[in-house]
């Protein structure tokens, strides 16, 4: 039974690292589109005034 429990911890911790990884992709991603988008803006902006 203690190694179950073990296992059950393990498990838990990998989840919580997995979640915590997710979350900084998605916040990276995020970032990542909000400069793509600035540029996109900009361009556009350019174009307008040629």
């Amino acid at each position: 039974m203690n190694s179950l429990a073990k296992h059950i911890d393990q498990a838990h911790g990998d989840i919580q690292d997995v979640q915590t990884s997710a979350k900084k992709i998605t916040s990276r991603f995020i970032k990542i589109e909000r400069v793509d988008l600035e540029k996109n803006d900009g361009k556009e902006k350019l174009e307008e005034l040629l």
